[in-house]
């Protein structure tokens, strides 16, 4: 019984939400945030195999998942969405 690594998901989260933001915002250092970011993502990933926590499979679908979310989390955020005041309200407007 094993579950996927917590480590690995977080480490990989971070990367890769870090690298596409940089790269989303078009700085010119965001190669760097990636060449950095990744490494220490490894690193973690096989010290949790290393030190005989997790299998490998445990290991990889953590990966999969913060990978994911460090994509999709910073897409779905940095959508052109607007507070625009209605009355004696305000309106959410953009695109979902």
């Amino acid at each position: 019984m094993s579950f996927y690594s917590g480590h690995a998901t977080m480490m990989f989260a971070v990367a890769t939400a870090a690298g596409t933001v940089a790269s989303m915002r078009g700085y010119r250092w965001a190669p760097l945030v990636w060449i950095v970011g990744m490494p220490f993502a490894l690193a973690t990933s096989y010290l949790r195999i290393a030190s005989d926590d997790h299998w490998m499979s445990d290991v990889l679908v953590g990966v999969a998942a913060g990978s994911a979310m460090g994509f999709a989390i910073p897409h779905l955020a940095h959508r052109r969405v607007r507070i625009v005041p209605a009355g004696n309200m305000v309106s959410v407007v953009g695109s979902f």
